[in-house]
């Protein structure tokens, strides 16, 4: 146990919005740019990687699954551990002009294909869940089509560049549902923008 801890909260630190004091009903204020800066200033801040996540409803064929879906920066894969098994990592250009594609896991490799399917280069539909719709709604069964379209945003195409692993130590693969990473840009132009923070990783060095 405490080897396991120890590899997850040695060199990072979460923080997440909070506070015991505000009135029932009362939602504690997002942070602000300045909040993160001020964090990134501090002597030993190696990075500050903000959070941007939330369980969307995924679709490939016939087959749906909720996910939970985590905008990625550059620094996300190496920091979490994360190791890429088929396929690629995101490039800088993907970055930077917010393009749709997505590295997943296991998880969601098992919930959407097929054993022996090729994952890389086939298009996953992503969608946000707002008042969790039944699977038949999302499948667009018999006559709930109109309900779909009116509980859910229209589905998003991604393109699977790669599988990743979590290695030992990770804070990723301990989620009941798969988890997929896209570009940090495309989750907040596209998926969610109202890109408020509420949570990020605090890394640490070590003198």
């Amino acid at each position: 146990i405490d080897d396991e801890v120890g590899a997850l909260f040695d060199s990072s630190i979460k923080v997440w919005t909070g506070n015991p004091r505000l009135l029932p009903g009362s939602q504690p204020q997002a942070f602000s740019a300045s909040d993160l800066d001020a964090v990134r200033g501090v002597d030993g801040v190696s990075a500050v990687q903000v959070q941007l996540q939330s369980e969307m409803a995924a679709r490939q064929g016939a087959k749906d699954a909720r996910v939970k879906v985590h905008g990625a920066q550059a620094s996300t894969l190496q920091q979490n551990r994360l190791g890429i098994e088929q396929g690629r990592a995101f490039t800088p250009m993907e970055f930077a002009s917010a393009a749709q594609v997505v590295v997943i896991d296991h998880k969601v490799r098992e919930a959407l294909f097929r054993p022996a399917e090729q994952v890389i280069g086939r298009t996953i539909f992503l969608s946000a869940l707002t008042g969790a719709p039944e699977p038949s709604a999302l499948a667009g069964a018999p006559g709930t089509a109109s309900a779909a379209m009116a509980s859910t945003p229209a589905l998003l195409p991604f393109t699977v560049v790669g599988l990743f692993a979590p290695a030992a130590g990770s804070n990723f693969g301990r989620e009941p549902v798969g988890e997929l990473l896209i570009p940090h840009a495309a989750f907040a132009a596209k998926l969610d923008t109202r890109f408020e923070v509420r949570d990020f990783t605090v890394f640490i060095t070590h003198p």
